[in-house]
């Protein structure tokens, strides 16, 4: 009730719920996990509610893209909590080279390097796309996933359905 702080911007409690802002990839793309940051979450697209116990600055976001098919569809919703640090094979939110959106990954950690920072990969589900080595690669993990929410998605069929699910009628051709 009343107006929202900055500092409420971010995911809140609503009863036994967590109400999570649905941030654009680009506006993911400059959150950092290290800086308080929460005037990028004043402005969500939405509001979406989740049970999980998550951090305070958890997000969520829409997927895009062809890299993490088939198990993450364009258009599925995801929920990132930046403080939670990834383990062999979770699912990662990163910002990757100089682009002002942020991808989604398999994290594979690699083992340390000379000053015992991980090394890791981000591997796409889709063998079309590159891993995306830590090493080589300038890419800073943003959050890890912690819920993924799939939609049906129906497709049109020879019957005459749409994908918008109104039914389409056709009309028979005469026989002659």
């Amino acid at each position: 009730m009343g107006q929202m702080s900055l500092i409420q911007a971010s995911s809140i409690m609503v009863g036994n719920n967590i109400q999570i802002p649905l941030i654009t990839s680009e506006q993911a793309a400059r959150f950092s996990r290290t800086s308080r940051n929460s005037a990028l979450l004043q402005e969500p697209r939405a509001w979406l509610f989740t049970q999980l116990s998550l951090s305070a600055r958890s997000f969520a976001m829409e997927t895009s893209g062809s890299a993490m098919a088939p198990e993450f569809e364009e258009g599925d919703w995801i929920i990132v909590d930046p403080m939670v640090e990834p383990e062999p094979g979770d699912f990662v939110v990163a910002r990757y080279g100089t682009k002002d959106t942020a991808i989604l990954r398999k994290y594979r950690p690699r083992g340390l390097d000379a000053s015992h920072k991980m090394l890791f990969e981000l591997v796409p589900l889709n063998d079309d796309h590159p891993c995306i080595r830590s090493h080589i690669d300038s890419v800073e993990i943003i959050g890890t996933v912690a819920e993924h929410r799939k939609f049906r998605k129906k497709k049109p069929d020879c019957a005459g359905g749409n994908s918008s699910g109104d039914t389409v009628f056709w009309s028979r051709p005469k026989r002659t």
